[in-house]
């Protein structure tokens, strides 16, 4: 637990650090989901704008976990 204390970075960015190492495993979880949801637009069932919509809704929602 003391490990923390010895270096010289703020406070702030090892927040941030661990902010991001946990965002990191949603983020690629999403991105793993994107081309199955793409087929349909392949299918003819989306249109393209849609689709980068739900995109964009789906990472949104990664991040704010």
């Amino acid at each position: 637990m003391g490990l923390p204390f010895l270096t010289d970075l703020p406070r702030v960015m090892m927040s941030l650090g661990k902010l991001a190492g946990n965002s990191v495993l949603s983020f690629f979880a999403v991105l793993a989901i994107l081309p199955s949801v793409g087929t349909s637009v392949l299918m003819g069932g989306v249109t393209l704008g849609e689709f980068w919509r739900m995109v964009l809704v789906l990472m949104g929602r990664c991040c704010c976990h």
